[in-house]
């Protein structure tokens, strides 16, 4: 190759240096990527959720998986029942209610001891515990 051919060779790729160099300066490097338009954020809050009362039962044979799916299946189907939980170790069943749903608590605790003996139960003598407040 001549002298000529190598000094247009070195001008281009002296050329094609100060392109790659300029555009990285200018923050051409890479690909353009779009930027969507900002977004102005709106603060969403939770739905507050109302204070539910709790009542507890002493449940006779409260103790295996299957008694207990059995006992909180029939409660959980007492209109005003939002929660059901059963303790095997202690055979306790709890039931959380909205106080703002149910007018008559001693109504709720008869239907809720006629679903347990529903099912094949018998709730304990004792009495079951006393609602708990609203927010307790």
């Amino acid at each position: 190759m001549s002298k000529t051919t190598w000094w247009v060779i070195g001008v281009i790729v002296v050329v094609g240096i100060i392109v790659i160099i300029w555009s990285r300066v200018k923050g051409g490097a890479g690909p353009t990527v779009e930027q969507p338009p900002p977004t102005t954020a709106i603060e969403e809050t939770e739905p507050t959720k109302p204070a539910l009362s709790t009542l507890s039962f002493s449940v006779e044979g409260l103790t295996t998986e299957d008694a207990k799916s059995k006992v909180e299946e029939a409660v959980k189907g007492v209109a005003g029942v939002t929660n059901v939980a059963s303790n095997l170790a202690t055979n306790t069943l709890t039931v959380e209610y909205d106080p703002a749903v149910v007018s008559d608590v001693e109504a709720l605790k008869a239907d809720i001891k006629k679903a347990i003996e529903g099912a094949g139960f018998k709730v304990a003598t004792e009495t079951p515990a006393e609602p708990t407040p609203p927010g307790s």
